[in-house]
């Protein structure tokens, strides 16, 4: 989900490890992300656009075409189904 930051310190991304100092991040997985940084794995999409849910298999992070497109041999017992966090916001 897209997020406005509050008046904190400007949290790192969990995708490029550098600081956000954006306006806007995404919270996801219990992380934070820049827009461009959570992307889905197979198509590079930027998740924060197309929706608020997000999917892992494998340890990687998918959009919905790409997780239910996946070779059923692929899934494991370490798929989910994972919502994006509501909004933070820099001021």
């Amino acid at each position: 989900m897209l997020s406005v930051q509050p008046d904190t310190k400007p949290k790192g991304c969990a995708g490029c490890n550098r600081k956000i100092k954006d306006r806007y991040l995404l919270k996801a997985l219990d992380k934070y992300w820049h827009e461009d940084c959570l992307k889905c794995a197979c198509c590079d999409c930027r998740l924060g656009e197309v929706g608020s849910t997000l999917y892992t298999k494998a340890n990687l992070i998918l959009c919905r075409r790409d997780y239910l497109r996946t070779d059923i041999d692929f899934v494991t017992k370490s798929s989910f189904e994972y919502k994006m966090d509501n909004v933070v916001r820099h001021t």
